[in-house]
């Protein structure tokens, strides 16, 4: 007879030495909570120094723009002139104050750790961003959503073993599509 235990989230009777819920997905792993809550404080410490770093840099560009305001130099383009690129940076550069904030702290919540694009826009919520700032820098951050996967798949095997069938609904569970999570799952060699 095998040892049983309920699962901490959706109550169901699983072995007691699961590492993750077959039910729900979920890691069961001890001591989750104090890993999420270290990545946590470290993503925050960081976001700070960035955002401290982009407020200085945003102080010295206001700086340059006001020595240089008698030497305005006015475009013209003919609208058939543009194309594509340019519109992705005109659209960059009307973004709110917010939507640039969010921007920033996306990518470097990438350059961290693997996310889905679920899970960076509820840490920008988190993080107090709206949800049309989340959007915004999910939409403009750049990430290959594929690699994100494979990233994610790299960091879920360094902490537990899963089995492919497993990696790949934790990788759902995280907010990655089917697509996405098998190729994280291959991406590790699955």
């Amino acid at each position: 007879m095998q040892a049983t235990k309920l699962c901490k989230y959706c109550q169901t009777e699983i072995p007691k030495k699961a590492k993750v819920c077959p039910n729900c997905k979920r890691k069961l792993a001890p001591g989750g909570c104090l890993v999420a809550f270290l990545i946590f404080v470290t993503l925050v410490t960081i976001s700070t120094v960035f955002s401290t770093n982009n407020l200085s840099d945003s102080n010295n560009q206001s700086e340059t723009s006001q020595e240089n305001k008698n030497n305005v130099v006015y475009e013209t383009t003919d609208s058939k002139d543009n194309n594509p690129s340019d519109k992705s940076e005109e659209k960059k550069s009307s973004a709110t104050l917010g939507e640039r904030n969010a921007l920033a702290a996306a990518k470097n919540y990438l350059n961290i750790s693997g996310f889905s694009k679920k899970q960076l826009a509820e840490q920008l919520k988190f993080e107090g961003y709206s949800d049309s700032e989340a959007k915004f820098a999910v939409k403009n951050c750049g990430a290959d959503w594929n690699e994100q996967a494979g990233r994610k798949a790299e960091e879920y095997m360094k902490i537990n073993s899963f089995s492919k069938k497993q990696l790949i609904g934790q990788l759902e569970f995280e907010g990655f599509t089917k697509k996405q999570a098998e190729y994280g799952a291959k991406h590790i060699g699955y």
